[in-house]
């Protein structure tokens, strides 16, 4: 199996008119698309996870701890992984959860300096 196939793979319509017709828990219907992905779409995905946390580490590495840059990825996963097409949405996802950290770190830092200036 490849990757475009795990693109082009639809939800199947028994997907579908289950989560029409399934209340959750709250009594209304289900909002998200949950379904399991064929053993070689998760590992493509695995590995397209692994590729995107090294290229944003090599683009935000110098402004960013990389600790903060796996936490995004991962975020990203979790919430592409509501998607019918996980493997499409991932790389935008982490690119966007990794500029936020890099601006909350920005933040976090700017707070530092200047507290650190009142103190002096």
């Amino acid at each position: 199996m490849n990757t475009t196939f795990c693109l082009s793979h639809p939800l199947p319509e028994e997907h579908l008119a289950a989560r029409r017709h399934r209340p959750d828990s709250t009594g209304t219907y289900a909002a998200w698309n949950l379904h399991p992905f064929p053993a070689a779409c998760l590992d493509k995905l695995r590995e397209l996870k692994t590729r995107v946390r090294e290229h944003l580490d090599t683009e935000y590495g110098d402004s960013v701890h990389a600790g903060l840059i796996s936490q995004a990825v991962h975020e990203a996963d979790s919430l592409a992984a509501t998607t019918p097409y996980p493997v499409l949405f991932l790389p935008t996802l982490a690119e966007e959860k990794v500029r936020s950290a890099a601006a909350w770190q920005h933040r976090q830092e700017a707070i530092r300096r200047q507290t650190l200036a009142m103190v002096a």
